[in-house]
């Protein structure tokens, strides 16, 4: 297996092999060591020691979780009970639209996500490389670093093919790149923007400024705080809110 993987892991840069390489050896000695505590009793007496208290504290869980959630209305019911009756369905209004923001956001990086794929998987299939689902995924998992991208993977390699002097594979390479950094800096904001309701401009301010004061879970709370500050500045239509008690 090893030959083979020689063979085919050839065109690829030295340094991305032995990474390959060395990640293979420590799964092997992962699979070893694991292969070694299967065979050990004591491991297995331990295992069902605690097999029936595993068991009692996961029927315990979906139990509780099972509960809760029906009674998840009285308590929501309960909680906005001292707030009045307009603002409590301005709470309601802001929540609904908050969770449709986070799902949203979550099915367009999944969007993203297959575009970059297909995008990448197309362009090693052309190329001829070894292995493109693999490296297409590669660059899907690397684009998920805000503002590095996939740029960690194939702009070394397009070096690397210039020192080598494989010209046209350096060019595609480059042109992938840029096509990749197109995909998530132009079309991601659009694809978020259409789920969550926002425009492209103040998706990618809101992404860029909460990932500057939050770190990369800003990316998801920007948006979010823009939906909830519009939510707040625009009050719902009165004609969709229950009348208020007197």
């Amino acid at each position: 297996m090893q030959s083979k993987l020689a063979v085919y892991t050839h065109p690829l840069p030295l340094e991305l092999v032995i990474q390959i390489q060395m990640l293979i050896s420590h799964g092997l000695i992962s699979l070893e060591n694991l292969a070694f505590s299967l065979t050990n009793l004591n491991y297995w007496a331990a295992f069902i020691t605690h097999l029936p208290t595993l068991l009692f504290d996961v029927f315990i869980y979906w139990i509780v979780l099972y509960m809760l959630l029906l009674e998840l209305p009285s308590i929501n019911k309960r909680l906005l009970s001292p707030v009045p009756f307009h603002h409590q369905q301005k709470i309601i209004l802001i929540a609904q639209r908050v969770k449709m923001a986070l799902f949203g956001f979550i099915k367009a990086q999944i969007l993203v996500a297959i575009c970059i794929f297909t995008v990448a998987s197309l362009a090693f299939f052309l190329l001829k490389m070894p292995f493109p689902f693999i490296l297409a995924l590669l660059l899907v998992i690397l684009d998920v670093i805000p503002f590095l991208d996939s740029i960690i993977l194939l702009g070394p390699w397009a070096i690397y093919n210039v020192v080598t002097g494989e010209y046209f594979f350096a060019i595609a390479l480059i042109i992938l790149t840029v096509l990749l950094f197109l995909i998530r800096r132009m079309i991601e904001p659009k694809i978020i923007g259409d789920q969550i309701g926002l425009s492209s401009l103040s998706t990618l301010i809101s992404m860029f400024i909460g990932f500057k004061i939050f770190g990369f879970i800003g990316i998801l709370i920007g948006p979010l705080l823009i939906v909830i500050i519009i939510t707040l500045v625009n009050p719902p239509p009165s004609k969709n809110l229950p009348p208020t008690e007197e």
